[in-house]
């Protein structure tokens, strides 16, 4: 390339050619990196630089990279295999006696060390959040507020073939991040909610005039439980067409 500096490459980013746009078709990594992080109108990059080397760049579109193992897990090399193999009833209140003095020994390790005495946490209830504002319902939940929730909804458009008619169910709604778009999508009462912490989308509902008024005129059901399951208030026979669940596993803890 013409005018190019003395240290540039060829740009190397295996596998991430095909995300770029036409109009900039080369992926740019950086030297220390291991994915595409820019999409450039030329073919160099400038060692130690961001910038393609004389040329425009674009962000490049977010993807996901799985790796598989390197030796594929039974189910039977897992302790909760054994704790659950042949039980009945609801395996969440096994799994959480099982995973509460373990967690509780953790912490009591840390405190030990030195460290702030940690919180025994599991995907459900949060004592801490009785008395959260709007600001701390939403700052739980992590993710960014109204870009979340709809990228949320256009991935669950593009994947899971919405319709408006449907029966939906978010398990953990959080503060409406996402479902503030779902529950303008489908029809009134098609949307179901099952959440353990009631009070995110108590507050964070009643701070917006727009959440609000989506509530008014979209008759969702909202449940609150810790095992989230929506039977014991939906009924044993009630059918959902499709089921959504977004960054719920990251508030668990041991299980």
């Amino acid at each position: 390339s013409a005018g190019a500096p003395a240290e540039s490459a060829i740009l190397y980013a295996p596998g991430a050619t095909s995300l770029c746009p036409k109009s900039h078709p080369f992926p740019f990594r950086q030297d220390d990196g291991e994915f595409a992080r820019h999409c450039c109108t030329v073919q160099v990059r400038c060692q130690g630089h961001q910038e393609c080397c004389g040329g425009e760049q674009v962000p490049v579109p977010v993807t996901y990279v799985y790796e598989p193992p390197r030796e594929e897990l039974r189910c039977e090399d897992f302790s909760w295999w054994h704790l659950l193999k042949g039980k009945k009833g609801p395996l969440w209140q096994l799994m959480k006696a099982d995973a509460t003095p373990r967690s509780k020994a953790d912490s009591d390790a840390m405190k030990a060390m030195g460290y702030g005495e940690g919180r025994i946490t599991w995907a459900g209830e949060d004592g801490d959040l009785q008395d959260a504002d709007t600001a701390k319902a939403r700052l739980y939940v992590g993710s960014r507020w109204l870009v979340s929730g709809s990228q949320q909804m256009q991935g669950a458009k593009a994947f899971m073939g919405l319709a408006p008619h449907q029966r939906f169910l978010e398990i953990g709604c959080g503060a409406l991040n996402a479902g503030q778009f779902f529950m303008d999508f489908f029809n009134p009462g098609s949307y179901v909610c099952v959440e353990p912490n009631d009070v995110l989308h108590r507050k964070s509902a009643a701070a917006n005039a727009s959440i609000t008024k989506i509530i008014d005129q979209k008759k969702p059901e909202f449940i609150t439980r810790d095992d989230f399951d929506p039977r014991p208030k939906m009924g044993d026979g009630y059918r959902f067409d499709r089921a959504w669940s977004h960054s719920v596993l990251s508030h668990a803890a041991d299980w």
